[in-house]
């Protein structure tokens, strides 16, 4: 195990991101798959609104735009169905929860708003299409009647053990109803590409028992195979001329508009050598090489979903795609899943294997033997730049599985990408072989306020008509070299837009911003000529006045606008050095803010002052002023305390007068760990006196929140720092002691010491010590845990001739009581039995004498095994028999016999018990 730390240590060194990578391409594609299939991505769901759709739409695009990605993948036909105005397919189930179903605005096409939303922000929009799955799940929702798979049963093929139907690939009917699928999107939508996904022939399903295709097309291939030795090779023949159609068809309507393909990771197992996997090119008939070699695809996306190392090893894999899309001469961009990326600090020991489903849709079976690893952290950011180190090979970009793993970000990944491998915009990589020129200059670049906004922005014309996107750049120079043109750190933005807002110059910095045109082949135009933006002068204040007094709680910030101003930094101080800065809003837009959120403080001098800014940086400073607030000081609260206790049911509150309140507003809480407006129970406005009594109990022993704030005509001051405090209970009373009396003497080694039970108490606390102090020390018993019901403690072990000290303490819900009264007794002296008394250890028999010590009489109980002569002899200290109160002959069993002993001597006796079995001896105290 340390062996493996310390290799993954030295991987870890070797793969660092950031200053030990190179510079950011300029040129590069970063996509992401946007799924609609079982609403993974969006909608997120199938009941939301058009408008609801829309948001959703722009949050995404948005995000995306965000992480510096510059393509979508959106899915557009999930199985022979449409998220877009279609003649030939019906709606999407996804789209509306029941296909065939259009949205509710009529005027709504899902991919025309997205495409448009998409050229907005600078992002290009491929139209994904599943093109052979005609049902995901044949148990799922019902078909509309326009569905091919109800007009046209027999193109279909169905997969009962999968519950699955595609279109036949090997019907030249299905080639040409597909193709005009496509065709009819291209021709119609303003897209840049068109993209295929990886469902071909139907992938294999081991938990299933489905094996992958067998002879479900054997009539077709009787039919159409004539020429083919075998019928795998004329599967892939089907699939080859599907795709050679749709590249031409594309290519016919459109020539810029891109087609690519995202097709299995690995073409054949052992492929290249020491890969070890599915072999797609047997399985599901897909040979990739093959449509590379035809020209019918600009670029592939092989989903390259494994690891670094392994069998499937990615430093593998990459390099031997990348090199034959560069035979071919068309570009490689990488899949990469992120649904199975670990938090930044998981311990790469952790890291494990385990079957997921595959990755392309969540709804389809897993393929038998593909196991897809969970990433390391670092695992996406290191393959993205072995991309990078075979760009020469054309590995030019990565797609990502899937959008709302992006969103969700759950390992912070993608964070990381932000800001190292994606800190700067890219643009699309230019396809030589699609043709087109360069296109125009921009025209016209100027730093001015937008019409009808009151925002300032870079501004310019665009060179003529067409689709364009622009390239907003910033250079520290005045006459930037073409090398400069090539630092991806240089670009501001890439947009669809002929404004931009562009970004903060570096403080300290003079910079001069540039722009240039992108045309739908991604060529790029030469730089317009540069501009320099100055800085906005300071603006004019308008309200609070100089030195206003009074000002109320609620009041509003005010300035002029200043000409080239695109926000403006307001600072709010104690202070006119603003050295204590209480509020500072740095992205202010409009030349007002509201003072009500400060929470200022009443009766108060504060000062403030605003710049103006825009893409060259900050001006100077406004004027300063200063104002006074007119509404009062918060208030003190004196009573009760913080967290006091045992406050009454019926308080008194009281707190100080706060400078120029006319009225008190108390709000009182109850319940919780803080103040709660959800839990107010009290609430009292217009209150004039410095103190308020409750007129209602409160409940006995729950805690309180009480906070008051002072008012007058110019607004109220701020809460008080909530009072907690808890209400009194009823407390018990002190037990007294029952048994044994109050400084009685005499008492044996061993007795049960009781009180009496008290109301309102739920325990008690015992304590026995060697001194009415109680030091610690001298306590010998520290009993907390007795019931209501043990009101008692059974001592034993005590020394003899020792005075000894007692309390006891009732406890309650809020605690507990004072002590009782000391109980203080002494036991008895050890005397010794005077000779021939002793007890006879085998003596089968009982002896019980009470009370002892006695005063007037005490009562005799006695035990005996059997019938016999049994004698009580009374004796003195001297050992002499001065009574014998009983000499008979008794039954077996249990006896009781009462001596009288007012007439005795105060001292000590003994009670001798002679029976046929033996003989016993117990000790009497006489006193008077």
């Amino acid at each position: 195990m340390k062996k493996k730390r310390l290799l993954y240590g030295i991987l870890w060194c070797l793969l660092l991101p950031g200053a030990l990578w190179g510079q950011n391409p300029k040129r590069e594609f970063r996509a992401a798959w946007i799924a609609t299939v079982s609403n993974l991505d969006w909608p997120s769901s199938r009941n939301l609104t058009v408008a609801q759709q829309k948001e959703s739409l722009i949050h995404i695009l948005d995000s995306l735009k965000a992480l510096n990605l510059n393509a979508v993948l959106f899915q557009v036909r999930t199985e022979c169905d449409a998220l877009y105005r279609s003649n030939l397919e019906p709606w999407s189930y996804y789209l509306t929860g029941e296909q065939g179903k259009a949205p509710e605005d009529p005027n709504y096409d899902p991919l025309s708003f997205a495409t448009e939303e998409a050229h907005k922000r600078g992002i290009e929009l491929h139209a994904w299409l599943n093109p052979y799955r005609a049902a995901a799940n044949t148990a799922g929702y019902a078909m509309d009647e326009s569905h091919v798979t109800n007009q046209h049963p027999e193109w279909i093929l169905e997969f009962p053990g999968i519950k699955k139907k595609i279109l036949n690939p090997g019907l030249p009917e299905v080639e040409t109803y597909i193709t005009s699928v496509v065709r009819d999107i291209v021709s119609r939508y303003d897209i840049d590409g068109i993209h295929f996904d990886d469902y071909f022939y139907p992938y294999p399903n081991s938990s299933k028992g489905f094996n992958g295709i067998s002879n479900e097309d054997a009539d077709t291939y009787a039919t159409y195979g004539q020429g083919f030795d075998n019928i795998g090779d004329w599967r892939r023949e089907n699939i080859n001329r599907l795709m050679r159609s749709v590249y031409q068809a594309i290519k016919s309507e459109k020539a810029y508009v891109k087609f690519g393909v995202s097709p299995f990771g690995i073409w054949k197992n052992g492929v290249p050598e020491g890969i070890i996997g599915m072999n797609a090119y047997s399985v599901i008939y897909a040979d990739a090489l093959t449509w590379l070699t035809d020209e019918a695809v600009d670029y592939l996306t092989p989903q390259l979903y494994w690891v670094i190392g392994g069998n499937q090893d990615y430093n593998k894999l990459l390099p031997w795609w990348s090199e034959k899309a560069k035979v071919a001469n068309r570009h490689l961009y990488a899949g990469h899943s992120l649904y199975n990326v670990q938090p930044q600090m998981a311990p790469l020991e952790d890291v494990f294997l385990k079957e997921l489903t595959h990755p392309a849709w969540l709804t389809d079976a897993q393929m038998p033997g593909e196991i897809f690893p969970l990433q390391s952290f670092d695992e996406i950011p290191n393959q993205i730049e072995i991309n990078r180190n075979h760009r020469n090979n054309n590995a030019l970009g990565s797609v990502f599985f899937r959008t709302g793993n992006i969103m969700s970000d759950p390992s912070g990944m993608i964070h990381h990408l932000k800001n190292n491998q994606y800190s700067t915009v890219a643009l699309p990589p230019v396809m030589p072989w699609l043709g087109g020129g360069l296109p125009e200059v921009p025209n016209n670049l100027q730093y001015g306020q937008l019409a009808g906004s009151e925002r300032y922005a870079l501004q310019w014309d665009a060179p003529g008509a067409g689709e364009y996107r622009y390239v907003l750049y910033q250079f520290t120079s005045e006459n930037p070299t073409p090398e400069e043109r090539e630092i991806a750190a240089n670009i501001l933005a890439l947009t669809g837009e002929t404004h931009s807002f562009g970004a903060n110059t570096p403080p300290g910095q003079t910079v001069w911003y540039g722009v240039s045109t992108i045309d739908r082949y991604g060529r790029e135009s030469a730089l317009s000529e540069l501009l320099q933006v100055a800085t906005p002068e300071a603006p004019v204040l308008l309200a609070p006045l100089a030195d206003e007094p009074a000002l109320a709680k609620e009041f509003t910030f005010e300035w002029q606008a200043a000409p080239g101003a695109s926000y403006y930094h307001l600072q709010v101080a104690e202070d006119a050095n603003f050295q204590q800065l209480i509020f500072e809003n740095a992205r202010l837009e409009a030349t007002e803010a509201s003072g009500s959120p400060l929470n200022l403080d009443g009766n108060r001098t504060y000062f403030w002052r605003v710049r103006a800014g825009n893409i060259a940086g900050l001006g100077t400073y406004s004027e300063v002023r200063s104002f006074t607030t007119g509404f009062p000081a918060v208030p003190v609260i004196t009573s009760p305390t913080q967290k006091e206790e045992f406050v009454s049911l019926t308080p008194e509150f009281t707190w100080q007068a706060s400078e120029g309140a006319t009225t008190y507003h108390l709000q009182l809480s109850k319940g919780g760990s803080i103040f709660s407006e959800d839990k107010i129970i009290v609430e009292v406005e217009n209150i004039t006196e410095l103190s308020y009594v409750l007129n209602t109990p409160l409940d006995k022993w729950y805690t309180h929140y009480l906070r008051i704030s002072a008012v007058n005509a110019k607004g109220r001051s701020a809460w008080t720092v909530p009072v907690q405090f808890k209400t009194t209970t009823d407390i018990p009373e002190a037990p007294t002691f029952v048994s044994p009396e109050h400084q009685a003497i005499d008492l044996p080694l061993s007795l049960k010491v009781e009180w009496n039970t008290v109301d309102f108490s739920t325990g008690y606390e015992f304590q026995l010590a060697s001194s009415e102090l109680f030091d610690e020390q001298d306590v010998l018993v520290d009993e907390k845990n007795l019931t209501w019901n043990d009101a008692f403690w059974q001592v034993s072990n005590l020394e003899y001739h020792t005075t000894y000290y007692a309390r006891v303490r009732s406890k309650y819900v809020g605690g507990v009581a004072g002590w009782s009264e000391t109980l203080r007794f002494t036991t008895e002296e050890k005397d010794d039995i005077p000779t021939g008394i002793e007890d006879d250890p085998t003596c089968e028999c009982t002896v019980q004498i009470a009370p002892n010590p006695a005063r007037e009489q005490v009562k005799l109980s006695f035990w005996q095994a059997g019938s016999g002569p049994v004698r009580v002899s009374l004796i003195n200290a001297m050992g002499k028999t001065i009574d014998l109160p009983l000499d008979k002959r008794l039954s077996g069993g249990k006896h009781e016999l009462y001596l009288e002993t007012e007439h005795l001597h105060q001292g000590v006796y003994w009670l001798r018990f002679e029976t046929l079995q033996g003989a016993i001896a117990k000790r009497l105290l006489v006193i008077h």
